[in-house]
């Protein structure tokens, strides 16, 4: 990114240790969605790349969890469900994913 609020890229800061990243999600006027990093201008990424590299790690190191928190300037059902698809499109994501529903129970314990 041109302006980047921080140093490294996703791939090299799972290497570094960190294990929770917030993703902003644009509409860039493309085809499809792009990470950015709030305008589009100052660069992008394509999902499905950074989901890929993202599964990849973890099938490489599977004690690891990863927090991914998204966010939408434009939240509507059409981008989430866009964004469902890109996920559902690389092998093994799905799967690995825990979406908590129930804002009542408790969440899973990690032994």
């Amino acid at each position: 990114f041109i302006l980047p609020n921080h140093i490294l890229t996703m791939e090299k800061a799972l290497a570094a240790g960190y294990r929770a990243f917030m993703l902003d999600v644009c509409d860039c006027g493309r085809l499809d969605l792009q990470f950015c990093h709030g305008v589009c201008f100052a660069g992008t990424r394509e999902i499905i790349n950074v989901f890929q590299n993202l599964i990849n790690f973890l099938n490489k190191n599977s004690n690891e969890v990863v927090i991914l928190e998204f966010q939408m300037g434009t939240s509507s059902l059409d981008m989430l469900n866009n964004l469902f698809d890109r996920m559902a499109s690389v092998d093994g994501f799905v799967d690995m994913m825990y979406v908590h529903k129930d804002k009542v129970a408790d969440w899973p314990v990690m032994n």
